[in-house]
């Protein structure tokens, strides 16, 4: 359970699918709310050259800077406790040079073990999955062509949005 002042994403999932005109794309979107059960809000359409592209692909920036930061403390922190617990076992069970220099050893993973900790929250927090839902918009809309993109709570709203958009739903 999180934080209450950490705003979590709703709809971390998104599909997608592209269509040649406002027609089809506007009767994806009637379909999604009819019959996929969607709230309007989840489903977005990106025009061609759409000014508001990225906040229509990642319209929960702060829910995601929030989760992203939160990783990064978490592991950051994580870091630093199995770094102080490292130096303390070389302090005093570890071989000659560690226990004849514990200020040296405990400076050393202290340093060294919150930065990797730091590290693997930046991996862990990367979302590759979206890179490919955000090329095919950028592209769709710079060839004059429309996105539907529906954000979704969990597999389940994945797997309804796509049977309703069909075969041409990227899922991310």
């Amino acid at each position: 359970m999180s934080q209450p002042y950490i705003p979590e994403e709703k709809y971390p999932s998104k599909v997608s699918a592209e269509f040649a005109n406002d027609t089809q794309a506007d009767r994806t979107v009637k379909a999604l709310v009819d019959e996929g059960g969607f709230e309007r809000k989840q489903v977005t359409v990106i025009k061609p050259n759409d000014q508001d592209l990225e906040h229509k692909l990642e319209p929960e920036t702060r829910a995601i800077g929030a989760g992203v930061a939160m990783v990064h403390l978490g592991w950051t922190v994580a870091g630093l406790l199995v770094g102080l617990a490292a130096a303390w076992l070389l302090v005093h069970l570890g071989p000659p040079i560690t226990r004849s220099s514990p200020l040296l050893t405990y400076l050393a993973l202290v340093l060294i073990c919150p930065m990797l900790g730091f590290f693997l929250g930046s991996v862990i927090s990367l979302r590759p999955d979206h890179d490919r839902l955000v090329g095919k918009a950028r592209a769709a809309t710079g060839s004059q062509h429309w996105t539907v993109v529906v954000h979704c709570a969990d597999g389940d709203q994945k797997d309804r949005a796509k049977r309703v958009m069909d075969y041409t739903a990227q899922t991310l």
